[in-house]
């Protein structure tokens, strides 16, 4: 939701301050603060067997985690930089790791 949706929002004539915002106001600047600053480092691949890997098609039940992966790797929020970074992005795939044993972890399919 860009800063404009969510300023039209708050411009409804039906937004009253019993609605789900506590603060119409404080919640439109702090979105908009958060869409300026906010930035998301993703850490880089490694093992192609457990990294996820973008397929030519995006189809079946693992199709969510690929577009999750797509969509975060070209945002805006990205950032090369893990110093600026608010949040931390591990980039393994639920669907390799199906049945792995990885140093005595037992990942359950």
């Amino acid at each position: 939701m860009a800063v404009a949706e969510v300023s039209r929002d708050l411009a409804s004539p039906g937004l009253s301050s019993s609605s789900i915002y506590h603060s119409p106001e404080v919640f439109f600047k702090s979105y908009a603060e958060m869409e300026g600053k906010f930035k998301v480092f993703i850490y880089p691949d490694g093992d192609p067997n457990t990294y996820f890997q973008t397929p030519r098609k995006l189809t079946g039940k693992y199709a969510s985690e690929g577009y999750f992966f797509q969509n975060i790797r070209e945002s805006r929020f990205r950032t090369e930089d893990p110093d600026q970074a608010d949040l931390f992005f591990v980039p393994i795939s639920c669907h390799k790791m199906r049945g792995k044993v990885s140093r005595g972890v037992i990942f359950l399919s």
